[in-house]
């Protein structure tokens, strides 16, 4: 798919704007000039204006949407990275979520993920509970207490 101009959602929006202001004068006009609903083909000319204004509304809509920034695959990569580095190589999908500001449904693809990059492994600890382990934080967060307590019990915090 092609990517789209830049001001394409400022197009988009005055596009949707232009239908819609159209579409109301046009059921305006017909409201004042037809003497019933039934003369010259109003009901057929009401549903092209209705749709012209719904439509109109459609194109802001999707506008804004895309105004919106989306986190790039590769930032939210680096972001549970950050997370799992963080908490020495050991995190669960709760934590992550708490740690990304984000859904459990959202933290467990990402893991999920990881796992099937062979970034991170998945492991049961002592609990019951689900570890995703990150082996390189592991070494690299070296002998510390901590690091052997959380290796070692796979409890997290």
């Amino acid at each position: 798919m092609a990517a789209e101009p830049e001001n394409s959602g400022t197009l988009k929006t005055l596009l949707g704007v232009a239908l819609m202001v159209l579409g109301a004068l046009g059921c305006v006009g017909m409201f004042t000039g037809a003497k019933t609903i039934h003369d010259s083909g109003a009901v057929g000319g009401l549903i092209i204006l209705a749709s012209m204004i719904v439509g109109g509304a459609a194109l802001i809509k999707s506008s804004w949407q895309k105004a919106l920034p989306k986190e790039t695959a590769a930032a939210l990569e680096q972001r549970v990275l950050e997370a799992a580095r963080r908490r020495l190589g050991l995190i669960t999908v709760s934590e992550l979520a708490l740690d990304l500001d984000t859904s459990v449904a959202v933290a467990q693809i990402e893991l999920d993920r990881m796992v099937n990059s062979s970034v991170a492994d998945l492991e049961v600890g002592a609990t019951g509970m689900m570890i995703y382990t990150f082996k390189s934080f592991i070494r690299e967060a070296g002998e510390t207490e901590e690091a052997k307590r959380r290796a070692a019990n796979k409890v997290t915090t």
